[in-house]
């Protein structure tokens, strides 16, 4: 079987009940082991967590995930933080700890808005120290707005960049900063394909809240219809076509949802034409905005 090896296992639900349509909330350990055992058996190795995700860190550390490379996230700095740097140090030999692990392929930073702030120097040297001593291989930040990247390109030197992309939600395309970060030689990895789970739900099954998005759900059905794709696929074919994407981190509720996340991402020829499907409206494109709807 040929991969698609820009496939990467998102592990949020392994640690908390994630998702709009996730009606078994957070898979048990048992479940994480098949995943996982399958997932190595495609050759695929990048699992992307955080601090943040529940108990996920610890899920992962008992079910063994030496053999596979790690992303996880640094959370924000309490207000209230006396020394920062002891701070993030303690974090991530904590994380360590609970993985399992000696070493991170990557840590990104969950709130990079505390590089706007006043400790913005001691962070990066201490991020900068912990990857000179190989605790960690790549520095980067996760992402939901372009305009961030203003604040913190002219601060830190990025590897990894992690940013929302689907076909509703194209803003780090259309803007230029997936071309612009790719020539900077970064690291792309794009997150909320599914948007949390909203595209891949049949259409009477959509909730009633987002019905101000009709003429959205309309195009996206016809669109399915022409182009002869489930909505997994097409879920899927956008993110893939990007030559600029590195990886497509993809959220799962079982081993079958991987098992079929693998297949649909073996399609050649994507499409990549997505443009009538795309949106501006941060109610929509924002899931943290879904609970004002």
């Amino acid at each position: 079987m040929i991969v698609n090896k820009k496939i990467v296992i998102g592990t949020a639900n392994f640690g908390m009940s994630y998702g709009l349509n996730n009606p078994n909330g957070k898979i048990n350990s048992s479940k994480i082991l098949s995943i996982l055992d399958y997932y190595k058996s495609t050759d695929l190795e990048l699992i992307d967590t955080a601090i943040s995700y529940g108990n996920s860190e610890e899920v992962l550390g008992k079910v063994g995930v030496e053999n596979f490379k790690i992303i996880t996230k640094l959370p924000q700095i309490p207000r209230k933080c006396k020394n920062v740097e002891k701070w993030i140090m303690d974090q991530i030999l904590t994380s360590l700890k609970r993985l399992n692990i000696k070493s991170l392929y990557g840590l990104l930073l969950h709130h990079p808005e505390d590089l706007n702030g006043p400790f913005s120097h001691i962070i990066l040297k201490t991020l900068y120290d912990l990857k000179s001593n190989g605790l960690i291989l790549k520095l980067g930040v996760s992402l939901y707005y372009p305009k961030q990247l203003k604040f913190i390109i002219p601060q830190m030197k990025l590897n990894i960049v992690q940013f929302p992309l689907n076909v509703i939600d194209q803003r780090f395309e259309v803007t230029g900063c997936l071309s612009d970060l790719h020539k900077m030689g970064v690291e792309l990895h794009a997150r909320s394909a599914f948007l949390q789970g909203l595209l891949l739900m049949e259409r009477n099954l959509i909730p009633v809240k987002f019905k101000k998005w009709t003429k959205i759900w309309d195009k996206w059905s016809n669109e399915l219809k022409i182009k002869k794709l489930t909505p997994l696929e097409a879920c899927l074919s956008y993110p893939l076509s990007l030559t600029n994407v590195d990886n497509v981190i993809v959220g799962i509720n079982d081993l079958r949802q991987l098992k079929e996340i693998v297949r649909a991402s073996q399609l050649k020829n994507f499409d990549s034409d997505w443009s009538l499907m795309s949106s501006n409206d941060e109610m929509l494109i924002n899931p943290s905005n879904w609970k004002f709807l």
